[in-house]
């Protein structure tokens, strides 16, 4: 396994928004080593574009690595980084000990994965129509996120509308509807108080082309197939 770890001249691990650089760990038996650094320098007048574009970069810089440790774990940086498949883990101790302790944590959910199948928004082809509860199902499966859920159903399922209640809308959604040629519409979720309703439903292929997105594949006159 692989960790980046955005650190300070004194090797603590810090802020992106802080001098410092990114180093990249390698893990071998008990020992983490140091394989590589990657110069990145953030600033507060960076607009999301220009964040986007330096994260982007680092990323391909360091394949094989999707996970980060940072001193922080709020901000825009980080909701890119999110977008990106990279998971972000803040330290609250010391380099080495963080290391191993997210290491743990990361195996720990590999394995889950493995052990249980993903939780899928319930439907039926004939009609196209699903739905998901997401509230009730990350509290149901503590060791997922929103992404986990919904990308791989939204990436490779054909559907004419997903319905999902949450509590919140995932920080996200709007990049992943703009990328996979979706739209959504939110109303209060009328038979769960307190949560949202999103409606997603695919562009059209007049509108996928106007988007500059491919077309999709040819399905059935249902279009739900």
């Amino acid at each position: 396994m692989k960790i980046a770890a955005y650190v300070s001249d004194q090797g603590e691990v810090t802020s992106l928004y802080s001098p410092g650089i990114l180093r990249v760990f390698n893990e071998h038996g008990d020992s983490w080593d140091p394989e590589q650094e990657i110069a990145l320098d953030l600033y507060d007048a960076m607009t999301s574009r220009e964040l986007r574009v330096s994260l982007e970069e680092v990323i391909r810089q360091m394949p094989g690595c999707r996970v980060l440790l940072s001193g922080e774990v709020k901000g825009i940086p980080y909701a890119i980084l999110g977008q990106l498949g990279i998971r972000v883990w803040k330290s609250e101790g010391a380099l080495p000990d963080q290391l191993r302790y997210v290491a743990r944590k990361e195996h720990a959910n590999e394995r889950v994965e493995v052990a249980a199948p993903l939780p899928m928004p319930k439907g039926a082809a004939e009609d196209g129509i699903y739905q998901i509860n997401l509230s009730e199902t990350l509290r149901n499966h503590p060791h997922l996120i929103s992404k986990d859920v919904l990308i791989p159903f939204l990436e490779k399922r054909a559907f004419r509308m997903l319905e999902i209640t949450c509590d919140h809308i995932p920080r996200w959604f709007d990049y992943e509807m703009a990328r996979l040629g979706l739209r959504a519409r939110s109303c209060p979720d009328i038979h769960c108080p307190g949560d949202i309703l999103l409606q997603v439903t695919p562009l059209s292929p007049g509108e996928r082309a106007a988007a500059g997105l491919p077309s999709m594949p040819q399905r059935c006159s249902r279009g739900c197939c």
